[in-house]
């Protein structure tokens, strides 16, 4: 848990704390916990995005998705974030570990911060509207993993399309 304010405040109420968490983490003052939170949750998204994509262009050329998924999650690009989440698209936990809904709302409060800083954040701005046409349209309480699915599923079929790869 990442908390920011009076540190004083923090050691005031730390006991209560780390009997509900892992980690107990003051990193400053009121604001800077919440910036960082966004700012990891905008990457993971933005990774989870950016997987979707390069997974669709080596699908287009007919190769099958549990083999691209494979060869993805065993190269350089495959984060610890990527190689938890990526099964969760294909394999949804029964309960959602962080919703569609609540992406969202994270993306939004980063771009607010963002433009309260005078902050451009081009691939956050279209990975949230991608969010927001899966909430729109009825994905919200899903995992966000999701989100693989639900853009796979809107994307015309790999068998729809002739390689033009040279």
């Amino acid at each position: 848990m990442f908390v920011g304010g009076p540190k004083e405040a923090l050691d005031r109420v730390r006991p209560m704390l780390e009997p509900l968490v892992s980690r107990v983490e003051w990193v400053g003052d009121v604001g800077q916990a919440m910036a960082l939170k966004l700012g990891i949750n905008l990457n993971l998204a933005l990774q989870v995005e950016g997987f979707l994509e390069g997974m669709m262009l080596a699908e287009s050329t007919g190769l099958p998705q549990e083999k691209v998924v494979q060869y993805m999650l065993e190269s350089a690009i495959a984060s610890p974030s990527l190689k938890y989440r990526v099964p969760l698209a294909f394999d949804p936990p029964s309960q959602p570990w962080f919703t569609m809904d609540l992406m969202l709302k994270d993306l939004r409060l980063a771009l607010d911060h963002a433009g309260n800083h005078v902050l451009s954040m081009p691939l956050t701005s279209l990975t949230t509207e991608l969010v927001r046409l899966a909430v729109r349209n009825g994905h919200g309480e899903e995992d966000f993993s999701g989100l693989i699915r639900y853009m796979g599923a809107i994307q015309p079929s790999p068998s729809n399309h002739s390689p033009q790869m040279s």
